[in-house]
């Protein structure tokens, strides 16, 4: 679960305290949002100074499977009856079936890779795997000994500007997420893994932020002398590209480079041991075939209607007689399409026009050489089966409960019963259906769970820091808490969808409370733990309300009550309730259009509330004060779109301090209050500033964690002697989203944040790489 990235510097008596920090695992975490007004600094340090530097420690709080974006051959069977399954994304996966259970191992543990998984199997019935490395960019390849896993690099992008290659494709996972769930504002639509317009390709070429690798859409195929062969897509030259080892050594090759061609790609080897892939042409809109002869390539493009885009989801198979088969999707008329090579001529058929069909196509020929085609229907979201006959096609539905089928593969087992490998979403699995006589018979292979999403951390009186966040895959609202250096995670709440907008804080006795929202009903609700066991209470239950709440407790020992501010989809309002000993007294605290999104709730030293949000009607960022009688409500910035994420913490004096993004300038920004407001544009490189997270010292200096949507990184800043510092903290994938931060005792900057590349969550300690301590000389 840690992934602590440690580094050591020992230079005989010279030993970094970053090193030690790190060794101690993290037992200094962080600490509450806001200090209490008029709090002195700690003798005993110093304020940080311009010359301070932060070094990082990252761990995973919360890492589970995660897997999506499999091929159209994942699933294979020997001529043993057995059952093999490739697959990945944060690892990569491999699953058999031994007749009673599914066996799954990981294969390669290296963070994210699995990506496009192809499976074959060889004449011993041994797996070979292609796959993508997201991190690297690069094309892997692993395959079983009999006794070990052997795992190879086999191609790098040519050329790359950065470390953390990302491409238009990788984003395909948000389509697994589901869409029958409500989307949540935090989630910018610009940032949507299915919509990223900040990576978008378009004709003049990649932008900035779009740079790419070699190796998806990979498809794999053994030969029966055991030589591999693999096809895949270059994205940085936008090839389709060919790798084998039949030299003894890997060679790769480029099959097609005329346009934009290479997506979707699938691979099949004949008798002859010549290979077949087919592929999409995005530069025509249409569906392409190679075979590698003794010449070379011989490319051809399968006819198509004038003005559709075929070729999408391609899937090859090849014939006892060397002739291919291919499935595919014509997205511009919605249909599922076949193409068969007879006697030098194409023969393409319609074989499914019902709804919008088509989609994550796969292939397999029965003994009797017909085909049998898995796929996807995006209009009912159910897989969908295909099988011929000598003239006529069959077509039925497999699953019917809706979001099931995508990322199809099938097979053919021993028996000739088709085989079928596809995610369900319902049930977070990837499941193996298989036909039983007339009907459907289906197991889950494994599971997979997204996490870390809508994280808030809090630090108790001991420094250990406590997090609240949401699974969303299952939709739970999640808890974890730090001793010593182990994580214990803990599901709160897992009636129905909840938590995807939480917010936690803790009592004077260390009891952890969180208001959250339930999707399922659209109320507000608040978990209470106390004496070893969590109670749940509805705050508001009038309309749907309860989005972006922001919790505060009064710390006044026993009779200390909890405060929350929170946004009314319904009538789009600002409202706060709070617990007055016996109910919950619930305010509309502004109507005046719509408002309420993003609040930030902190409560002075009188616990008067403060309340900082986005007016979504004017786009401003508002500012509510509760004086002890009434509210004052006011725009504090309202130059541009300006307010989403913002976060707000307490100074000395009650005075606010608060982050927030620009929208207009894609700037984070920083305000606060002195004689007047005061702006400052703390980052103003690239698109940064959101799911901003604010803390102060004891020094009363503001320290921001936030998120640069155009490189997909965690930043920081904090200002030191009147200057404002940033840095990257974790830069690895898409990482950052989500953010939340708090300061411990000694001023340590902590942070939890969301890992959307693996889904997992993450928290990363601050540590002060330029304070050594040195240490007796020791002999050698």
């Amino acid at each position: 679960m840690h992934n602590n990235r440690l580094k050591t510097t020992i230079t005989r008596s010279v030993f970094t305290i970053t090193t030690l920090l790190m060794l101690a695992g993290l037992l200094a975490t962080s600490a509450l949002g806001a200090p209490l007004s008029g709090e002195n600094p700690a003798p005993n340090r110093v304020p940080y100074g311009p010359d301070d530097v932060w070094m990082w420690s990252l761990e995973r709080v919360d890492a589970p499977r995660l897997f999506f974006n499999m091929t159209d051959r994942s699933i294979r069977a020997d001529s043993g009856g057995a059952i093999h399954v490739a697959y990945g994304g944060d690892h990569l996966y491999y699953a058999r079936y031994d007749g009673t259970d599914w066996k799954a191992n990981v294969v390669d543990g290296a963070f994210g890779v699995g990506q496009h998984a192809s499976l074959s199997l060889d004449k011993n019935k041994y797996a070979h795997i292609s796959y993508y490395d997201y991190y690297n960019g690069a094309l892997k390849y692993a395959f079983y000994t009999g006794t070990y896993w052997s795992v190879e690099t086999i191609d790098t992008p040519v050329s790359a500007a950065e470390s953390n290659l990302q491409t238009e494709e990788d984003f395909v996972v948000g389509s697994w997420r589901g869409s029958d769930k409500p989307t949540p504002e935090w989630r910018s639509p610009a940032l949507q893994a299915d919509a990223p317009n900040a990576f978008m390709e378009t004709d003049s070429g990649l932008s900035v932020s779009a740079i790419t690798g070699v190796g998806e859409y990979t498809s794999i195929g053994v030969d029966g002398s055991g030589y591999v062969h693999i096809s895949y897509y270059d994205a940085v030259n936008r090839d389709l590209k060919y790798a084998t080892d039949k030299s003894g050594e890997w060679v790769t090759s480029l099959v097609d480079s005329t346009g934009r061609v290479g997506k979707y790609s699938s691979l099949a080897v004949d008798s002859n041991n010549r290979p077949h892939v087919s592929y999409f042409d995005e530069s025509n809109d249409n569906l392409k075939y190679a075979v590698l002869t003794s010449d070379g390539w011989d490319k051809d493009t399968i006819p198509s209607e004038v003005d559709t885009i075929e070729g999408g989801y391609t899937s090859i198979a090849v014939d006892s007689g060397n002739r291919p088969h291919i499935s595919y999707y014509d997205s511009g008329a919605g249909n599922l399409l076949y193409a068969v090579k007879r006697s030098g001529s194409w023969v393409v058929e319609t074989v499914d026009s019902n709804n919008d069909v088509g989609g994550f196509t796969s292939i397999a020929l029965d003994d009797d050489e017909n085909p049998h085609i898995s796929y996807y229907n995006f209009s009912n979201q159910n897989l969908r089966y295909a099988n011929r006959g000598s003239t006529t096609w069959s077509t039925s539905s497999v699953t019917t409960d809706g979001e099931a089928g995508q990322f199809t593969s099938i097979t053919m087992d021993k028996d000739d019963v088709p085989r079928i490998a596809f995610l369900d979403l319902n049930r977070s699995t990837l499941r193996e259906t298989y036909l039983k006589g007339s009907s459907w018979s289906a197991r889950d292979i494994d599971n997979f769970r997204d996490v870390g999403l809508s994280t808030s951390l809090r630090l108790n009186a001991s420094d250990s820091p406590l997090i609240s966040y949401y699974n969303d895959t299952t939709g739970d609202l999640k808890y974890a808490s730090q001793s010593a250096s182990s994580w214990t995670v803990n599901i709160v709440a897992d009636a129905g969808d909840v938590g995807m907008y939480n917010s936690l804080t803790f009592d004077d006795y260390n009891n952890p409370k969180i208001a959250y929202y339930d999707a399922t009903t659209g109320d507000l609700r608040y978990a209470n733990f106390t004496g070893g066991t969590w109670y749940f209470d509805v705050i508001d239950t009038n309309g749907d309300v309860g989005l972006y709440p922001s919790l505060a407790f009064e710390l006044i020992g026993a009779n200390s009550n909890p405060h929350v501010s929170y946004y009314d989809a319904t009538n789009g309002d600002l409202k706060y309730a709070y617990w007055d000993g016996v109910q919950w007294v619930r305010q509309t605290v502004d109507s005046g259009g719509d408002v309420g999104q993003f609040t930030s709730l902190a409560l002075t030293a009188s616990n008067h509330p403060k309340i900082t949000y986005y007016d979504v009607t004017n786009r401003d960022l508002k500012l509510a004060e509760w004086n002890g009688s009434t509210w004052s409500v006011y725009p504090i910035d309202t130059t541009g779109d300006v307010g989403k994420y913002s976060d707000m913490v307490l100074g000395n004096f009650d005075t606010p301090h608060i982050s927030y993004y620009d929208e207009t300038n894609g700037n984070l920004n920083y305000l606060t209050y002195t004689t007047g407001w005061t702006k400052t544009v703390v980052d103003p490189v690239n698109d940064v500033g959101l799911y901003t997270g604010i803390a102060l010292d004891e020094f009363n200096q503001p320290h921001i964690s936030y998120y640069d949507a155009t490189h997909a990184d965690l930043r920081f800043a904090y200002r030191a002697s009147g200057n404002w510092t940033v840095q990257a903290v974790d830069t690895l994938g898409d990482v950052g989203r989500f953010t939340s931060l708090a300061l411990d005792s000694d001023g340590t900057p902590h942070i939890t944040y969301y890992d959307a590349t693996n889904g997992d969550l993450k928290f990363a300690s601050g540590l002060l790489a330029n304070k050594q301590i040195y240490l007796p000389l020791q002999p050698d």
